[in-house]
């Protein structure tokens, strides 16, 4: 909402939980790739991070109703970029830097 976005919670559910519904299906036609001719499997596994990442932008630009995917998918590589950073730092507070001397 703070970037002019309308979307409620629900509708944000329900579209986070379409998208994981195509990808659980991508998936078992992954594994039944990996059954039948494994290199093929390897293929749709790496196709499908691409197609995640357009229809994730997708989803959340509809959701949102954002005229550019493009400022979408930027938000959210930073969100991403911003949240690993955090966590790790996060991880190393809690572990101690002395376990991850070997990293």
């Amino acid at each position: 909402r703070a970037l002019g976005g309308r979307g409620t919670p629900g509708q944000a559910v329900l579209a986070m939980a379409w998208l994981q519904a195509f990808f659980v299906a991508l998936q078992a036609a992954q594994v039944v790739a990996l059954l039948v001719f494994p290199p093929l499997s390897a293929v749709i596994g790496l196709l499908s991070i691409g197609l995640f990442l357009w229809l994730m932008t997708q989803f959340v630009a509809e959701l949102h109703g954002f005229a550019s995917g493009w400022k979408v998918l930027f938000g959210l590589l930073l969100t991403a970029l911003i949240l690993s950073f955090a966590l790790s730092f996060l991880l190393v507070m809690a572990l101690g830097p002395e376990a991850f001397q070997n990293v």
